[in-house]
């Protein structure tokens, strides 16, 4: 568990599942799973900063789903300077020397060794991805994200 802006904090990082095996709720049943052993309950006792990198709409729309608020906002939310300032705290622990460019939280190049395939979205998904083509048209460019994660 990390430490991030004095408070406990968790980056999710290469979750992957198969093709043949999405749509199924997999990713959202390790998600929970993930928050349950970091200690979030649904309760509301304790905030913990979740914190993800991706340019994947599917991804990123099931993981803002799971957080009370987020930066950045794809989707309309207020501006928050505090998750701002715990986005950058993470990217610099995570990725000394990568630049994040502020306040869209870009991480440019990030995923040059692998190609996005865009696809039909449907739902809250259709929107995010209209929001990264606007703000990430590059493939290899990625959103750094964190919000404050309940079950």
């Amino acid at each position: 568990m990390l430490r991030i802006a004095d408070q406990p904090a968790i980056y999710r990082r290469g979750t992957e599942v198969l093709p043949a095996h999405q749509g199924r709720g997999l990713y959202g049943f390790f998600t929970t799973e993930i928050l349950k052993a970091a200690g979030v309950s649904d309760n509301g006792d304790a905030d913990l900063l979740y914190g993800w990198r991706t340019r994947n709409p599917i991804v990123w729309a099931a993981n803002a789903r799971i957080c009370e608020k987020v930066t950045p906002s794809l989707l309309g939310g207020a501006h928050d300077p505090a998750l701002q300032a715990a986005c950058i705290e993470m990217c610099s622990l995570l990725y000394p020397g990568k630049a994040l460019e502020i306040p869209g939280m870009i991480m440019r190049g990030a995923y040059g060794h692998i190609k996005h395939r865009r696809q039909a979205y449907r739902g809250s998904a259709s929107l995010v991805d209209a929001a990264m083509q606007r703000i990430i048209p590059d493939s290899a460019d990625a959103l750094l994200t964190v919000g404050i994660a309940r079950v």
